[in-house]
């Protein structure tokens, strides 16, 4: 392996240069070397991995320690509302940079929630979504068991959850509150499940007309939002620390359609059908104006078949439900008959939560894209949305820990498939908007890009959140150095640390919102590929979409040129922005030059030729004139005996052990100053060790790379 400071530099066919470290080191030997090519390291240096771990117990005033973005507590600035279409507070404008935690991760004790809130807020994160907490009796929900056909909340894990939110106000964090994510109403409660099919678990889908349901949902908000914490001497309700409200999670009905009604075990397809009856009566009134409308729109004009069946009509509440074969205007009516349900269901739980329980955040429904669009605008005060991008695939039974596949292709390779940028066009534009989940799940050879991606496409789109899913789900491994699952960043350390990186680039609003908009309607959005040209998404009150151009989804760039996105060459495809504050390049990026305004950033050899740098400002300065930065470069993360296929799409159930293990990034510095100090920081931000430069009267150079033995770097002046 080439020494500390022993140089390479590529000529031409492929082949190198080496210069021993007593070569002299002058600014013209730099640029030499930059026209020749860039630096790259030993291909031993580039495939060496070591491991690196962010402790999930860390809080201390290190260099990365972004703690200070958050005023403390979350509420003291008053309670989160809407004002010309975004979140604020007294303090001026909020935007989120939050994760998930899940299942019994939301019920901590005493001393994790403390340790675990403190980290969080050094990493930058200012909200937390309490996410499936409502499904499963302690301790991995907050339930105690059914006694007596009743469920009550247990005493221990309300405790918990109400320590858990006061430590996360407590360093400036706050919460969203999910109402129904996961809870199923069982036999226990009185309530068969048996021939309910799989796409009803959780109580989806019936949760829009089944009345018991929709009763023990409102008992549910009733008892855990008038709920007092003693932490905070508030209850939920008048709590500024919470953020916002949704009412469900992922729950689809008019998408899903009247098919999966119409396979319903009674009572659940007696019920649907009243209600699809007492929607026909109203909309008809008699069966004779149902026959004629049905029948003026039958596909087969001249056929023996009528448009609905001599044995049901509408004063005999006996019409069925319409199926796949059924005519186009009953099929139609059926869907119509679902959308207005929704409207229905969400207006009713807004009003209770609002003029019954005295709830002020924002509220939303459930995510856009499960719904008719309309009925988030009609109804909700934000809307949010789901992504992630190469989501495990489970060919034969449902998460089946052994049997999945990813395709383990870089989302830099191609902009007009990407998923987060096709959630942009969904965005109602009249209002906030969250991505309330986003990852890119592991094992991926990609999966840094999930947080640089989450800061570009939020800040120019002018989102008003981001939640990473998820930090955790499972309260035992709050301080896990390994990587232990699809979803979970706490482990994995490349995530982490893009976490702090990028925190400030949305945060602190370093790349500022498009200018121009391009609107869509309910029925037609607008091409996500216009999202990095112009902010998009659907006006509620349009009746037709702006005529634009779709772009070339090869090579996208803002306006300002201050975001390139150049996947023309698939094999160098990549992502480039560039702002005072902050400078970042990710994706294909190996052996490339990257001039971002007066920093040269040269990448040398990185495992499959991807890596992720970003240089921000700590000081809130340009970096032409800050007195500190942060250097992050990332490549990818894995465990010890992490086992791929032959494919490399999946590792089955071997997943390895920790700690997880990194590939160093080897690169070339030039900054447009002279007099830096350049420190490599361990895991809690600290220096370990301070890099040899080569300056020049007007540049500082620095020569990074594996030996240092770190993902991050102090940069001070």
């Amino acid at each position: 392996m080439t020494g500390r400071n022993h140089f390479r530099f590529p000529r031409g066919g492929g082949s190198f240069v080496s210069m021993p470290a007593s070569t002299p080191f002058t600014p013209g030997a730099f640029a030499l070397c930059l026209a020749l090519g860039v630096f790259t390291a030993a291909a031993g240096a580039a495939e060496e991995r070591f491991p690196f771990a962010i402790p999930g117990d860390d809080a201390s005033p290190s260099f990365t320690n972004l703690a200070g973005l958050s005023p403390r507590p979350a509420g003291a600035d008053g309670f989160v509302r809407i004002r010309d279409g975004h979140f604020y507070t007294d303090a001026g404008r909020l935007r989120i940079w939050g994760v998930n935690t899940t299942f019994d991760a939301n019920f901590p004790g005493k001393d994790d929630a403390e340790k675990v809130s403190a980290h969080l807020a050094k990493l930058g994160i200012n909200a937390v979504r309490i996410h499936h907490h409502d499904g499963s009796p302690a301790p991995r929900g907050i339930w105690s068991p059914v006694v007596k056909g009743r469920r009550r909340f247990s005493p221990e894990q309300v405790d918990r959850l109400d320590f858990y939110l006061a430590q996360l106000h407590r360093h400036g964090i706050y919460a969203n509150l999910n109402l129904h994510v996961s809870r199923s109403l069982n036999e226990a409660e009185g309530y068969s499940r048996e021939g309910l099919p799989r796409k009803t678990r959780y109580d989806k889908y019936l949760l829009y007309f089944e009345p018991r349901v929709q009763a023990q949902l409102k008992e549910f908000c009733r008892n855990y939002l008038l709920h007092e914490n003693p932490y905070r001497n508030l209850r939920r309700v008048d709590d500024p620390g919470i953020a916002m409200i949704e009412i469900t999670n992922e729950n689809s009905f008019s998408k899903t359609g009247p098919e999966l009604a119409a396979e319903l075990p009674e009572p659940f397809r007696g019920e649907f059908k009243r209600q699809w009856n007492d929607w026909l009566a109203h909309t008809y009134r008699t069966t004779a104006e149902l026959q004629k409308a049905w029948s003026a729109n039958t596909e087969t004009p001249g056929s023996n078949w009528v448009a609905l069946p001599r044995d049901e009509s509408i004063e005999t509440r006996s019409v069925e439900i319409p199926t796949e074969g059924w005519n186009k205007q009953a099929r139609s009516d059926a869907k119509r008959f679902m959308v207005d349900t929704e409207e229905a269901f969400f207006r009713d739980m807004v009003s209770f939560l609002k003029n019954d329980l005295g709830v002020r955040v924002p509220i939303t429904g459930s995510q856009i894209t499960y719904l008719s669009p309309k009925v988030v605008a009609d109804t909700c005060d934000y809307a949010d949305v789901h992504a992630y991008w190469q989501h495990p695939r489970f060919p034969n039974e449902p998460w089946d820990p052994a049997d999945w596949v990813i395709r383990n292709v870089a989302m830099e390779t191609n902009p007009a498939a990407a998923s987060l940028l096709e959630r942009a066009p969904w965005r109602l534009l009249d209002r906030p908007f969250t991505i309330s989940e986003w990852n890119i799940p592991e094992p991926n050879d990609y999966a840094a890009s999930a947080v640089p991606f989450a800061a570009l496409v939020a800040s120019l789109q002018d989102w008003d959140g981001v939640f990473f899913f998820q930090y955790v789900n499972d309260g035992k491994r709050w301080y896990s150095d390994t990587i232990s699952g699809y979803f979970s960043f706490n482990g994995q350390p490349v995530k982490l640390a893009l976490l702090s990186a990028c925190a400030q680039l949305f945060r602190r609003g370093d790349l500022p919102p498009l200018n121009d908009v391009a609107a869509g309607t309910f029925d037609k959005l607008v091409p996500a590929t216009l999202g990095l040209s112009h902010r998009i998404g659907i006006d509620p009150h349009a009746t037709q979409s702006s005529h634009l151009t779709e772009p070339l989804a090869k090579r996208l760039a803002s306006p300002d040129g201050r975001v390139v996105w150049d996947a023309s060459i698939p094999k160098r495809a990549h992502v480039t922005v560039n702002t005072p504050a902050t400078r970042a390049a990710w994706g294909f990026i190996a052996n490339q030059r990257l001039q971002l305004g007066g920093i040269e950033i040269a990448v040398g050899a990185a495992e499959r030729n991807y890596a992720v740098v970003v240089l921000t400002s700590m000081d809130d300065k340009p970096l032409e004139q800050a007195g500190r930065a942060l250097l992050t470069a990332v490549g990818s993360a894995s465990n010890r005996g992490m086992q791929w296929n032959e494919a490399r799409t999946s590792v089955g159930r071997n997943w390895g052990s920790g700690p997880a293990e990194v590939n160093g990034i080897p690169l070339e510095i030039t900054l447009p100053r002279a007099g830096a100090r350049v420190f490599a920081l361990d895991g809690r931000g600290h220096r370990m060790s301070e890099i040899e430069s080569a300056d020049s009267s007007s540049a500082s150079h620095f020569k990074l790379g594996p030996e240092q033995r770190t993902l991050w770097y102090e940069v001070t002046w």
